[in-house]
C-alpha cells in the first residue's frame, strides 16, 4: 500500500473506482488497517470484481486453494486497489 500511494498507483475503495483487469484488488483481512492478502483483478462492474487468488477458496476467504471467483465490490474486506497496467 505505501508504495502504491508514494506513485500514485493507489484507489481506495472508498473512492468508487471500479478496478479493471490487471489491477490488484487488496484485502485487509486482519483487519488492522493494512493490506495483508491480494487478488488480481478478472473483470469488474459497479457490483463486484471477478478476482484470481491463491490462497483462497470461491466460497470465501479460505487459505485452502486456488479461485477465480466473483466477490462483491463492497465486501469489507477490500481496501483498495493498486493500478500496474497503466498510468495513474
Amino acid at each position: 500500500m505505501a508504495w502504491a500511494k508514494a506513485n500514485g498507483t493507489w484507489r481506495d475503495v472508498a473512492s468508487g473506482y471500479v478496478p479493471e483487469p490487471g489491477d490488484w484488488v487488496c484485502y485487509d483481512m486482519a483487519p488492522d488497517g493494512i493490506a495483508d492478502h491480494i487478488g488480481i483483478a478478472a473483470r469488474a462492474h459497479a457490483r463486484g470484481v471477478r478476482t484470481v487468488e491463491g490462497n483462497t477458496s470461491w466460497a470465501g476467504f479460505s487459505r485452502e486453494g486456488v479461485a477465480v471467483a466473483m466477490k462483491p465490490i463492497t465486501t469489507a474486506r477490500i481496501c483498495g486497489y493498486i493500478i500496474l497496467t497503466r498510468a495513474a
